[in-house]
């Protein structure tokens, strides 16, 4: 579920996963190119069940699509939650240091495509294998 709060030429977004309760909130203005993680949650009974992951998840699907840009501070809500642990799970989709912060670059159609292994399944791509290791046989 994605709730929007307009606020002038600001706007807020809410991603949700129902089932554990896990948020993320973004803020972002009119045609920008850059929203900012305001908050992430995930109620204390339901952590390690995925619930972040998922919610990144909807995050970063959503911020490819528009082509957007994201900045976060990862700084634990809790005692019970490790900085590190909490860095480690936004690099795994595709947050990167940046001083104190962490930012992501929306991820191109090129990088979907190898990603999901698309790309590999194209014939012009699997010729431009077949051809290379061609090469490579007559070159030894």
């Amino acid at each position: 579920m994605v709730v929007v709060l307009k606020l002038g030429k600001s706007y807020e977004k809410e991603f949700v996963h129902e089932p554990t309760g896990s948020k993320i909130k973004v803020m972002g203005s009119g045609s920008n190119k850059k929203v900012y993680v305001t908050g992430m949650h995930t109620p204390v009974e339901h952590r390690g069940k995925g619930g972040a992951h998922e919610v990144l998840k909807k995050l970063t699907a959503h911020l490819d699509s528009h082509e957007q840009h994201a900045t976060l501070v990862a700084k634990p809500q809790d005692d019970a939650t490790d900085k590190k642990k909490l860095e480690g799970l936004y690099r795994k989709h595709g947050f990167r240091k940046d001083g104190p912060d962490m930012t992501r670059t929306p991820k191109t159609l090129r990088e979907f495509l190898e990603e999901s292994h698309l790309l590999s399944q194209h014939p012009h791509h699997s010729l431009n294998r077949i051809r290379e290791k061609r090469k490579n046989r007559e070159e030894d």
